[in-house]
This record gives C-alpha cells, structure tokens and sequence, in this order.
C-alpha cells in the first residue's frame, strides 16, 4: 500500500501526554457515542484548555489557527446578521449555538502543550475513531442487520463522511504501517457500509493526495496492491452489505436520467436524488429572492413547505431543514453575505495547508500534516455538495477540532515542525541519515 513512512512512536512520555487523551477522545468517540455525549466530551475538552491556556504563557501568538478560529466565529456572526432580515427560528438557534460552541473549542486549541502538537498524536486520534467506526458498522450491517451503517450518529451520511476523513488522516500520519492499515480498512468500511454515495465522491481526492504526497517522498505507489484493495471493497459491498451499496449506486444514475424532463410533482421528482435536484433549485429561489442576507438561519423548511404548498416543488422537499448543499443552503439562508464566510472558512485554511505542502519535503512530518489538512478541508468540500454536512453538530465539531488541531501542529514552533526532531522524537543532524536519539526528558 502507500503507507506513509513516518517513524514509530516515542515510548518514554511527557508529563503533558494526557493532554493527547482530553484533545483526542472527541474525535476518538465521535461516530460511536449518541450526539449529547460527544458535544459534552466536546465541551469538556474545551474547557479544560480553556483552563490551561488562561494559566500558560503563551510563547507566540499561532497564526494559523488564530485565524481559522476567526474563520468560525466570521461564519457565527454571518447567522446574526440574518436577524436583520428575518428572525432565526429554534433551528436557527441550534444552528448559531453549534457554530459559536466550535469557534470555542478552536479558540481553546491555544492551550494545547507542545507534546501534543504533533502529527502522530493527530493520527493516533483519527486512527481510533476510523477503527471504531468500521467496527461499528460491521456489528450494524453484519450482525443487527441494519440496511445502512449510521453508528451512535443517527446519520448514515454524516457517519460514512467522517470516518472517510479519519481513515485518510491516519493513513497520513500514524507512524506504523499495520496501524495506518487498520485505519484505513475501518473508515472504508464504514464507508461503504453506510451507503453514503456523496461521500464517495470525496475518495478521488483523498486518495490522489496520498498518492502525491508518496511520490513527493520518492515511494512506489503499488498501484497493483490498489486495484485488489478496490476488488475487496466490492466483495465487501455486495457481501456484508448485502448489495446495498451497488444498489444505491445504480439507482443514482437511474434516478437522474428519470428527473431529467420531469416536472414537480411528479414521481421522479420525489426520488432520493430528485427531492436533493428539488431542494437547489428551491433554494436558489429562495437566493434570488433575498441574495443580501437570505431568509434566515432555520427558516428554510418554512420556505421550501411555501413553494410546495405553490405547486412548484415535489412535496418531499417540505420536510426538509436544510437543501442538502452547503453552498446553495448557505446562500437561501445568509446570503452572500453567508457564502462568503463559508467559502473563507474552507478556502483560506486550504490555502495555508498548500502553501505547506508546496515545500520541498523533507525529514519532518510538515509535508504529511500539511497533506492530511487538505484531505480533511477537501473532503469536507465535496461532502458539502450534496449533504448540509457542516449543519450537523458531530461534523462541526469533528471538523473545528481536527482542522484547528492540524493547524496547530504546523504553527508550533516546536522541534517536530522546524526539522531539529523526527516523528520518533530524534533529534535530526544536517545528515538525513544521522539521528541522535534525544533523552527521555525531551531534553
């Protein structure tokens, strides 16, 4: 396979370690404990280092994840000025509160110790939270008989997306091969269990990027070993999954040839993928109608059960909180006002993580962290265009944490990410092959 080649673990640890336990639990935990139990692990977290950061002196200001809190709180208050135009309904207010709770955990990031500002403390976390979650799915799908995988998430799509994620992430940064392995057959697993067809979409990219990143690195890319990873997948989907996945995928095309030429309300236009085609195009209506400041955070369903109720779109979509896109959902709701802080919040931080990744690399985990940033904003790109993923409180908080806990890692100006040590904790000479083990106390 293309695992990374990154150095094991150091075995002696730091007195700060446990912090990696705190940081990394939510992410751990987050598809396979019910959605009140990972806002409150999410919220003690937070707490904690919100706690430590108010104590430590702060050596430097981290530009990079300073901004990307400022990201997040720019979208937040993009929700507020919504009020202007229309009140935010209960939705709305859940909506606001989930984004305000996110910018606080990033904010929070800044008390994170060095010792766990390292890209193999990262991997280790989404290492845990892709194997648990192909585990999941086996005993859903497997063993419950479940039609689709949706873990403790209540939501097959958000579930198969973010295990995607953590399986991609891990592959990148976890130090062994056989725990980037196990990684990275938990999250497409999970994946391909849980049916989620936008999320698939995402795998192009992922992949692509790990495959660039290992010829950056001079490794053979086992294209060989790729094509029977794919065969087994398929087994898997028509095996365990009962077919349910190729299912879903034949009847996407059928379901778009059907909608082509149909006219709301009729039949195809009520389909699985239909009532998503419904939903844009009710929601650029509703841009088009109020393209300043939208109609407001959570009233949406009000508006698409208005068009409905005019005949204009299939009665499916009524029901619906959110138009299945981030982008079109964004724009009926905030305007381009709204849009344009989404589209900051994914693009500036992708553009700090290329400007990483364009850097010759090198012995130190900046070219791989750097990597793992672009699949995680990428992912969450395309997952956005056909799912409202970032209006999901488990996908917001999985995305504020781990993005602004990879930012981190390439702000610290720590041994780790300015070359003088390894993954492994070596101290690195101006020789690439000559390595000083450093002492236990770090020092």
């Amino acid at each position: 396979m293309f695992a990374p080649s990154l150095r094991p673990l150091r075995s002696v640890p730091r007195p700060d370690d446990w912090w990696a336990v705190v940081v990394g639990t939510p992410i751990a935990v987050s598809l396979v404990v019910p959605r009140p139990v990972f806002v409150v692990v999410l919220v003690v977290a937070a707490t904690l280092l919100t706690i430590r950061r108010s104590r430590e002196v702060t050596r430097r200001a981290p530009y990079y994840s300073a901004g990307f809190a400022t990201l997040i709180t720019l979208v937040a208050l993009t929700a507020a000025a919504s009020l202007l135009a229309n009140p935010i309904t209960g939705h709305g207010v859940r909506l606001l509160m989930q984004m305000t709770m996110v910018a606080w955990v990033v904010w929070a990031l800044g008390g994170l110790p060095p010792s766990v500002r390292r890209a193999s403390v990262v991997g280790a976390a989404a290492g845990i939270g892709a194997v648990a979650a192909g585990t999941a799915a086996l005993l859903e799908v497997g063993l419950l008989g479940a039609r689709r995988a949706d873990g403790a998430v209540g939501n097959a799509i958000v579930f198969g997306d973010l295990a995607l994620v953590f399986g991609a992430v891990a592959w990148m940064l976890l130090p062994r091969r056989t725990w980037a392995i196990a990684a990275a057959v938990g999250a497409v697993t999970a994946s391909v269990l849980s049916a989620s067809r936008g999320g698939w979409l995402a795998i192009p990219i992922l992949v692509g990027v790990a495959l660039v990143e290992r010829r950056r690195r001079g490794q053979p890319l086992h294209v060989a070993r790729l094509a029977v990873g794919a065969v087994a997948l398929l087994a898997l989907a028509v095996t365990i999954g009962g077919g349910v996945p190729v299912q879903r995928l034949v009847a996407t095309v059928d379901d778009v040839t059907r909608y082509v030429g149909a006219e709301p309300p009729s039949a195809p236009t009520g389909t699985s993928v239909g009532a998503r085609f419904e939903a844009w195009r009710a929601a650029l209506d509703a841009f088009s109608d109020r393209p300043a400041l939208g109609v407001g955070w959570g009233n949406l369903q009000q508006t698409f059960a208005d068009q409905v109720s005019d005949g204009g779109r299939h009665p499916r979509i009524a029901t619906f909180t959110h138009a299945h896109h981030q982008l079109l959902g964004t724009l009926a709701s905030s305007g381009i006002v709204g849009a344009t802080a989404l589209v900051a919040l994914l693009a500036i931080p992708f553009r700090w993580c290329w400007r990483v990744w364009r850097r010759p690399p090198d012995t130190t985990t900046a070219s791989a962290t750097a990597a793992s940033g672009l699949m995680v904003l990428g992912g969450f790109a395309v997952f956005g265009l056909t799912e409202a993923i970032l209006d999901n409180v488990v996908a917001l908080g999985v995305f504020g944490l781990l993005t602004g806990w990879l930012l981190h890692v390439l702000d610290d100006p720590g041994d780790e990410m300015n070359g003088r040590v390894d993954v492994a904790g070596h101290e690195v000479s101006a020789s690439p092959g000559d390595r000083t083990p450093r002492s236990s106390s770090g020092t």
